[in-house]
């Protein structure tokens, strides 16, 4: 039983033979390390995050439609490396769209009515700079691709079902 908000769920337990897993990430990781490109598998939420650097005309059709499913990052703006990694107590991050304000990561799931599993669940993509995204969710004003942007750094994510590439 898990309790979240308002309502009370009920969770049964599925036989281990129906159970999916990717050996390579069986156990649900702190951090993964991003190389440039690369594609990884997020074993919290099932999601593939593939990210590459681009030219500016390359980058276009990703700016001109943005998405919540791709985040398109200045290159001169962030360092390496890139890490995959889970949400931790203290992150702030600048929400595209808040006029450059910082907020807790605590505050942004809250307003955004994520449960604390779900919370924890979500991939936050980094460099030493700070969090870049919220994968799925929101990028950081920071490091947002503008007009003037040369070299991007496009990430996208994909949901995968349960089982789905799984060998």
């Amino acid at each position: 039983m898990i309790r979240e908000r308002e309502r009370v769920l009920a969770i049964r337990q599925l036989p281990k033979e129906t159970l999916c897993e990717r050996p390579e990430h069986a156990a649900f990781p702190g951090s993964l390390p991003l190389s440039v490109p690369s594609t990884v598998y997020w074993p919290g939420t099932g999601q593939e995050i593939h990210v590459q650097e681009m030219t500016k005309q390359e980058a276009e059709p990703f700016l001109k439609h943005r998405m919540r499913d791709c985040g398109v990052f200045d290159m001169g703006r962030l360092s390496v490396p890139l890490v995959l990694r889970a949400w931790q107590a203290g992150d702030r991050i600048h929400p595209r769209g808040m006029g450059g304000k910082s907020k807790k990561l605590q505050d942004f799931f809250t307003d955004s009515k994520l449960t604390r599993e779900e919370r924890t669940r979500i991939p936050l993509l980094a460099s030493p700079e700070g969090i870049l995204w919220v994968v799925g969710q929101r990028e950081d004003e920071r490091f947002v691709a503008r007009k003037n942007t040369s070299r991007s750094l496009v990430a996208t994510e994909q949901s995968q079902g349960e089982c789905e590439g799984a060998e």
